[in-house]
């Protein structure tokens, strides 16, 4: 039998078992939600910043469109010998500092 703390997770359910995961110490411990961390992480700017420049820091970022899941595929180059040409061809162009 294997002894309580080495089991992975002492729950019975699926959803138990997946939202738990050993930490130091092989304690279990829960993971958070999404919303648990977006929550937490916006009252930690709240506190460190106050609530005008949490607004003014959050209004920095935007969410986006397209896949880059996708679109890297198109965009980065695969052939590494092609990378490292294009590296070099580069710095002949632009003098070392």
């Amino acid at each position: 039998m294997i002894p309580d703390h080495c089991r992975f997770c002492k729950g019975n359910s699926a959803r138990e078992k997946r939202n738990s995961y050993l930490v130091k110490g092989g304690k279990p411990m829960s993971a958070k939600t999404l919303y648990q961390v977006q929550q937490e992480g916006l009252d930690v700017l709240v506190e460190k910043l106050g609530p005008d420049d949490a607004i003014r820091f959050l209004q920095i970022y935007e969410t986006g469109s397209g896949d880059w899941t996708k679109d890297r595929k198109k965009i980065l180059e695969k052939d590494p010998d092609k990378i490292i040409k294009s590296i070099v061809e580069k710095r002949k162009k632009v003098p070392a500092p």
